[in-house]
């Protein structure tokens, strides 16, 4: 059983590949010679997707994975929600009336 601390090598293994595949899917210098014209490095396709969606869909399953790593064996939703909202909304509504009122 994993606590909710403990570091778990193969997600972040795969959260590097997938940050990787998104720094490389912005990186848009010339650099890849391809029949004598240069492609970008972002421009990398493997079966017709970009390396950035790829990244995007790698990091949005780790954190699934992560979040039920750290919910622990028994999973009670009220708690579950009651924890992401406290996480979340005081700084969304924090940032949202600076915004409105600044």
């Amino acid at each position: 059983m994993h606590h909710e601390n403990e570091r778990v090598f193969y997600l972040d293994f795969i959260r590097v590949i997938a940050f990787l595949s998104i720094v490389l899917f912005h990186f848009n210098v010339c650099l890849i010679p391809v029949n004598d014209v240069y492609k970008s490095v972002g421009s990398i396709l493997l079966k017709d997707v970009s390396i950035g969606h790829i990244g995007i869909g790698l990091f949005v399953i780790i954190s699934g994975a992560s979040l039920m790593l750290s919910s622990g064996t028994e999973f009670n939703a009220v708690s579950f929600y009651k924890k992401r909202f406290l996480s979340i909304f005081p700084t969304f509504f924090v940032s949202y009336f600076i915004s409105v009122f600044l």
